[in-house]
C-alpha cells in the first residue's frame, strides 16, 4: 500500500469512529485509490451509519453485514424446546 493508500484508509478508519461504527471485524483495503470495505458489524443501524460515513470515498465497494446478537433463550428447531 502506498503513502497515498494509507491516508485514505486512516482517514475512513476516522470517519467511522466519528460516528461510532465499532470496525474491529471489518477490513478496509486501498489499493491505488479503490476501496473495498468486507466484514461485519454489530448491528444494521451500524451498518447503516458506516455506509453513510464511507460515502464519500472514491471508487469504493461496500460488503458489510450486520451481525445479529446471539439470542441465549432461542428455540432449537429441532426439538421446539428452549436451548
Amino acid at each position: 500500500m502506498n503513502h497515498r493508500d494509507e491516508t485514505i484508509r486512516e482517514k475512513l478508519v476516522e470517519r467511522l469512529a466519528a460516528v461510532s461504527v465499532d470496525a474491529r471485524n471489518l477490513a478496509i483495503e486501498v489499493e491505488t485509490g479503490r476501496v473495498a470495505v468486507t466484514g461485519s458489524v454489530p448491528s444494521k443501524e451500524q451498518r447503516e451509519r458506516a455506509i453513510e460515513a464511507l460515502a464519500g470515498a472514491h471508487d469504493i465497494e461496500i460488503f458489510v453485514r450486520p451481525v445479529a446478537p446471539v439470542d441465549s433463550g432461542a428455540v432449537s428447531t429441532e426439538t421446539g424446546k428452549a436451548t
